[in-house]
């Protein structure tokens, strides 16, 4: 529980008062927008299971490589004009990652109840190490649904 407030809390500073100071960045990953402006590019692909919809995320950077300590979460997110804000979804937020040099990939499923959720998201997180900073690429799970079971 103190590991999800403190990650809730990191989360909401770095979006909130690092975006004060400008340094922070929220991209809209759609798919027709696979990069949502940013440096790297996101194929999404889903199945449905019986429990939801199992997805499969690859992150490709398009020049170099994945930063080495990128994070991706399941959170809630509210992005409408320069309001944004980024949230804990489910007790289970972080979302393993399988690491390579130019390629990444996550694989969750998403329950029907999660689905039902217009701001539920996945999101993948690239903290700038030049000050209190991330880049937040933010995929609504929504936008991806293509098969429900």
């Amino acid at each position: 529980m103190k590991s999800r407030l403190l990650l809730c809390l990191a989360l909401l500073w770095s979006v909130f008062v690092s975006s004060a100071y400008g340094k922070s960045t929220v991209f809209s990953v759609t798919p027709k927008n696979p990069d949502g402006g940013g440096q790297l590019v996101f194929v999404v692909t889903n199945t449905a299971v019986s429990n939801g919809l199992s997805f499969h995320v690859i992150i490709k950077a398009k020049q170099g490589e994945v930063p080495a300590d990128s994070k991706g979460y399941l959170c809630a997110a509210k992005l409408t004009g320069s309001l944004k804000s980024i949230g804990p979804m489910t007790p289970k937020t972080r979302v393993p990652l399988k690491t390579g040099k130019r390629a990444w990939s996550a694989d969750f499923v998403a329950s029907e109840r999660l689905l039902s959720n217009p701001d539920a998201c996945f999101v993948f997180t690239v903290l700038d190490h030049r000050g209190p900073a991330a880049d937040f690429y933010v995929l609504k799970l929504r936008d991806f649904a293509t098969r429900r079971p």
